[in-house]
């Protein structure tokens, strides 16, 4: 059977799925993700026996091992969703870039043959990672409350989101001319399905029952089966058992099973439009502009000279009269480096879309939702998950995609100082990034008009996820100056806020007592250890968990006095960058018996965990000056400068005409 699967696949899953079991890390992540599973065992086991003499242990276990199953599954769900994107948009788009795909092309190897090769070599690792949990996740079955049907189904959902994320991500990385513009053009496919799709079936849901007659109802009930095109609902169906019955009442018994038609259908067309893409030049994002007459001819126009003159002037000039004197913040200025195909400005004007249409359906239908402060949080949350994901994606991809092209050497040898090279990134990086910060600005601008947030609470919660995004950035271009490959480099980036906001609230499930003492011991030993491993060995994996460890160092000291002793969420909840941004949107100023530290100590616990993030920041910084010929394996550092930027013009000239002939 093995034989078959390999000459199905051809050559290229045989090599790449050999090199990838040799890896280390994926037997780390298996074990990594099998003793997380174990964890969350003892966690219900622990919890069960607090609540056993109120609801009897037999009920207690069944209730906890239901939610437990619920939270793994949910978690194993949006992995896929957040991960396969990320191992897979690079594999076609990264060796076009660098222009080692047509050694393929001139192979007898068919399309079909690279393709499905390059994609299941790496779902593989993903499908091992699931599998692996399943016997973890049979235990629950001790406790009751679970069906193994309910196991099978799960795994059958996860496994068809694995493939349904995967064909958008290999189709992508097929049309695509750069990983970048792969990635942010699969997530904005997955944000159309998902959240799309969503809102327009709660608009048309809205709109049926505002009408409320017997032909919106025919209408309803014919319009039923559209319901199974949305991704999510087989998985719905596998971990709700009431869901999974009204779908069975909705379309008989096989309602279930023909969940899984649209979204396996849709994926294999993905896959054949792949290998008959594969050959074909990329054409850039948005070409179908050119079939409209007036856009196309703007497109397609010559560029102005005079105008080109004087944008180049604006780019270089500051307020107050300054001098942009860095090439690399200069370059990004007159041409978005990192998003040379609008994928980001397409991304920033589809949020802008769905934000406004939200707000107009919520305001037809139920306007008086507009002034509540439920609505500001839903808001909120999300957008600043969806800038979080962002520019952990551009960071991550940002000098290692120069590295691949060839372009970070290039700037290498150059007068430039690390400490400039450092600067001018960061400074292309925000460049790209700050017109992002619009649209959450904006959302609490507009709830603080219609009365659903106050002005303090709003001030301190768009600060907190301004500075913390900011803290996100840096570290991303720390792990992409440390990265070799590109998921590497992406990977890395997301262990700051899956700790942060994912990982640190375990301590205070875990230890219920005394749980702030836990989690400075914690923090402290994992500190030492991240210390000593990027001592040692300097990678993207070490410089991602070091400064991890080091964020979470700095916030434990800024707030270490909030402590209350035991059984209280504090200071856990102080270094928690989730609970800071959502927590000011209900009025802080306004006393709260579950949140008495909030309540009177507002500005106070927001101006410590600033001054963390703020040396976060500067220490992140020096971090890399001073690491910087490691970082990029600098064999020696004697023709490095360390004067500033107006101190030598000769040598900056030098740099700039320098960087004006690399592509």
């Amino acid at each position: 059977m093995q034989r078959h699967i390999t000459e199905f696949l051809g050559p290229i899953f045989a090599k790449e799925i050999i090199e990838i079991a040799r890896r280390w890390r994926y037997y780390m992540c298996r074990g990594l993700y099998g003793a997380i599973l174990v964890f969350l065992l003892y966690v219900a086991w622990e919890q069960s026996s607090a609540l056993s003499m109120a609801m009897g242990t037999r009920n207690t276990l069944a209730r906890l091992a239901g939610e437990i199953f619920i939270a793994t599954s949910y978690l194993q769900l949006w992995s896929v969703y957040l991960l396969v994107p990320a191992f897979l948009c690079g594999v076609i788009a990264g060796e076009r870039e660098e222009q080692t795909l047509d050694l393929l092309f001139i192979t007898p190897l068919t399309d079909r043959e690279i393709v499905l090769g390059k994609l299941f070599s790496r779902v593989a690792a993903m499908i091992c990672l699931i599998l692996c949990g399943v016997p973890v996740v049979s235990l629950l079955m001790m406790f009751g409350g679970i069906s193994p049907e309910s196991i099978w189904r799960v795994l059958a959902a996860t496994l068809l989101a694995i493939l349904f994320t995967g064909s958008h991500a290999i189709y992508f990385s097929a049309i695509a001319r750069g990983p970048m513009e792969a990635l942010a053009r699969t997530y904005i496919a997955f944000f159309m399905w998902l959240a799309g799709l969503a809102i327009l079936a709660w608009g048309f849901q809205e709109m049926l029952q505002a009408v409320g007659n017997e032909m919106t109802a025919e209408l309803a009930q014919r319009l039923a089966p559209a319901y199974l095109i949305y991704p999510l609902v087989s998985f719905w169906g596998a971990v709700n058992e009431s869901y999974h019955t009204t779908l069975g009442f909705l379309y008989g018994s096989w309602g279930w099973p023909a969940s899984f038609a649209f979204p396996a259908l849709w994926s294999v067309f993905l896959l054949w439009r792949a290998a008959r893409r594969l050959r074909q030049t990329p054409a850039p994002g948005g070409s179908w502009m050119r079939s409209l007459s007036w856009l196309g001819r703007r497109r397609n126009a010559l560029p102005n000279p005079k105008r080109a003159d004087a944008r180049r002037a604006r780019a270089g000039r500051l307020w107050f009269g300054h001098v942009v004197a860095n090439p690399l913040w200069l370059r990004s200025r007159l041409t978005h480096v990192y998003d040379r195909v609008g994928s980001l400005k397409r991304l920033q004007w589809l949020g802008w879309i769905i934000v406004v249409f939200a707000i107009v359906m919520l305001a037809a239908f139920n306007p008086s939702g507009l002034s509540h402060e439920g609505y500001s949080i839903a808001f909120q949350l999300p957008t600043w998950g969806t800038i979080g994901l962002v520019t952990a994606l551009v960071c991550g991809h940002s000098l290692i995609g120069d590295r691949r092209r060839g372009f970070l050497e290039q700037v290498i040898v150059t007068p430039l100082s690390s400490r400039e090279i450092v600067d001018g990134a960061a400074l292309a990086l925000w460049e790209h990034l700050r017109n992002l910060l619009w649209l959450p600005w904006a959302l609490g601008a507009f709830f603080w008009f219609t009365g659903a947030s106050s002005p303090a609470g709003l001030l301190l919660s768009l600060i907190t996820a301004t500075l913390f995004g900011a803290v996100l950035a840096w570290q991303g271009l720390a792990c992409s100056l440390a990265a070799r490959t590109t998921a590497g480099a992406v990977v890395s980036s997301f262990v700051l806020p899956a700790t942060a906001i994912f990982l640190m609230p375990m301590t205070m499930v875990s230890f219920r007592q005394n749980n702030g003492v836990a989690l400075w011991i914690i923090i402290g030993i994992w500190f030492a250890v991240t210390w000593c491993w990027s001592r040692t060995r300097l990678n993207a994996a070490s410089t991602g968990c070091y400064l991890t460890a080091l964020h979470l160092a700095l916030v434990a000291l800024a707030e270490c006095w909030t402590y209350g002793g035991r059984d209280n969420q504090y200071p856990m909840a102080a270094m928690h960058p989730g609970f800071l941004i959502a927590r000011p949107l209900i009025d802080p100023m306004v006393p709260r018996s579950y949140d008495d530290v909030w309540s009177h100590h507002p500005w106070g616990i927001s101006l410590c965990y600033w001054a963390a993030l703020a040396l976060n920041m500067a220490l992140i910084r020096w971090w890399l000056v001073r690491h910087f010929d490691r970082l990029v394996d600098r064999a020696e550092s004697t023709g490095r400068r360390t004067g500033s930027w107006q101190r030598d013009g000769a040598h900056q000239s030098a740099s700039l005409r320098t960087l004006d002939h690399v592509p």
